[in-house]
């Protein structure tokens, strides 16, 4: 996340912050598994990426089936906080992967 973007995010309660840091720790054991596959299983890292989000996607519809009194009337509104999700935290990912990229590059030259 940018400075930029830091500065406009409401302060996160305790409460918040532990349910960030447990979903965080969650999310760690999926991409073990994932370099598990990749490394000791030898699978493409294209067919892990692409598993990765159909499982996603699979388990978030699953999530608001059981979240929703009617799914039907709110899958859009679902799908659009979903998919914000996902570009939210695509974005901030790719940043820090730039980040780390160029910090590489800088200590290789």
């Amino acid at each position: 996340m940018t400075d930029q973007q830091n500065q406009n995010q409401p302060e996160m309660s305790e409460e918040d912050k532990e349910n960030q840091q447990e979903i965080f720790k969650l999310a760690d054991k999926f991409i073990a598994l994932a370099n598990n596959m990749n490394m000791r299983e030898k699978k493409e890292l294209w067919k892990i990426g692409t598993a990765f989000r159909f499982a996603a996607a699979r388990y978030s519809s699953h999530e608001s089936a059981v979240g929703s009194q009617n799914l039907e009337e709110d899958r859009e509104k679902l799908e659009d906080w979903i998919n914000g999700q996902f570009k939210t935290m695509l974005t901030e990912n790719m940043q820090m992967q730039l980040a780390i990229m160029k910090e590489e590059q800088q200590n290789q030259g």
